[in-house]
């Protein structure tokens, strides 16, 4: 009876063998897609979420792709604003930056797009760059150099609230610089904001300190802004361009040329620091898909980083400091400078895969190198993909493709059925 039953037994736990290998660098696939064969003039900078989980690319020559990243298909916004830097959606409309002093929106239910520009003595010296929404539909823009005070030399920017007012056919605008409170500009030279948890995030690049503004006004009417200096020194070039938070709340940072990324955890103060195991790299941007940290290479590659086997550094707390930014006086930008109406494209992207070759060249790390003529620069994921802008410029005229990055979650498993006689 006992021969038996082991027989059985055996035969059972014979008919399927499972094999399991590691997530490995094969599972990748790149696909690629030339935007200028839709458009000649196309310029690819930032990719943002939007509320219906498809991506906003901004381009430069002044569109605004929405792009379904699993099916390729699009639609593209015309505003006609030169040097168009940032747009993200709120509600019904697209706001947008152009890159040095004007803010704008286009909305697709009236084809029609407004802006409006903010100057000193009609003189254009601020750089608005980054642009975020909060989770009351206030919008918060970054001027990342601030009025330029010599040749190549700036005061360093501010943070300011756009605010807009009256008919959907003639709307006004104010804007609302954060000023510290001896009236001067609060220095942010900020590259990109983020909202998490009710919280705008920013690194400030020339003194390597990491931010967070409550944007609700407390009871003396003051904004409560925290910092944590990370001690970086001035030589390592981390830049932050694209932050990312992660499901667990850490703030992830891309270390531009110094060839790093680091976490920072608001609760314990703490920033890890990973190295990338291949250079030189510039890493210019980070986002985060299935636990993992998918980063843009300025310089030709592209990588995953899977934070629990890389090896990384742990820092001290951080020291922080808060100050208190008095309330916003606000600066009437009036009627709109400009309004267009707008052409409205929709299609689908002409993905076509792309040939790789991976490497592991260290636990925790695919890298997947490109070439010197790609330069990546805006990463964003949603549905099961990674966007990435990508400046190609192995032909006469650069072109603007956006890569399609894809991975199968966790490690391969196959079953294979087997009977044993």
């Amino acid at each position: 009876m006992r021969a038996k039953f082991l027989y059985l037994l055996i035969l059972v736990s014979a008919l399927i063998i499972t094999i399991v290998s590691p997530a490995s660098a094969a599972e990748f696939v790149l696909e690629e897609a030339d935007l200028k064969t839709s458009n000649p003039y196309s310029n690819l900078i930032h990719v943002n979420l939007d509320n219906l989980n498809n991506l906003i690319v901004s381009d430069e020559y002044g569109l605004i792709w929405q792009v379904n990243p699993s099916s390729g298909g699009y639609t593209y916004y015309d505003t006609t604003i030169v040097n168009l830097t940032d747009a993200h959606r709120s509600s019904n409309k697209y706001y947008f930056t152009n890159g040095v002093n004007g803010i704008g929106y286009a909305e697709p239910s009236t084809g029609k797009s407004f802006f409006w520009n903010y100057d000193v003595d009609n003189i254009a010296i601020y750089k608005f760059g980054s642009l975020a929404i909060d989770g009351q539909g206030g919008i918060w823009v970054a001027d990342y150099l601030g009025p330029e005070i010599s040749p190549g030399s700036y005061i360093g920017g501010s943070l300011y609230k756009f605010q807009t007012a009256g008919s959907s056919s003639a709307p006004t605008a104010d804007i609302c610089p954060l000023r510290a409170s001896q009236g001067d500009n609060y220095e942010t030279w900020a590259y990109d904001l983020v909202f998490y948890d009710g919280f705008l995030w920013y690194y400030n690049w020339n003194d390597d300190l990491i931010y967070r503004l409550n944007p609700t006004l407390n009871a003396e009417s003051q904004y409560e802004l925290k910092s944590w200096a990370t001690g970086m020194a001035d030589n390592d070039f981390i830049e932050g361009r694209v932050l990312a938070f992660d499901a667990s709340g850490l703030l992830w940072i891309p270390g531009g040329a110094s060839g790093t990324i680091m976490s920072f955890d608001p609760v314990s103060q703490v920033l890890s620091t990973y190295t990338v195991p291949v250079s030189p790299t510039s890493v210019e941007g980070v986002t985060v898909l299935y636990g993992k940290v998918w980063y843009a290479d300025y310089l030709g590659s592209a990588g995953v980083l899977d934070p629990i086997q890389a090896p990384h550094t742990h820092s001290d707390p951080l020291p922080s400091t808060t100050i208190y930014l008095p309330e916003a006086q606000c600066v009437s930008l009036g009627a709109f400078d400009q309004v267009y109406f707008y052409e409205t494209k929709p299609g689908t992207l002409p993905f076509t895969e792309r040939a790789i070759t991976p490497t592991n060249p260290e636990s925790g790390w695919t890298v997947i190198p490109l070439t010197p003529n790609d330069e990546l620069n805006g990463i964003n994921a949603a549905q099961s993909a990674v966007l990435i802008t990508d400046t190609w410029r192995g032909d006469s005229v650069p072109s603007a493709r956006l890569l399609r990055l894809k991975s199968e979650p966790g490690g391969n498993k196959v079953y294979l059925p087997a009977i044993l006689r």
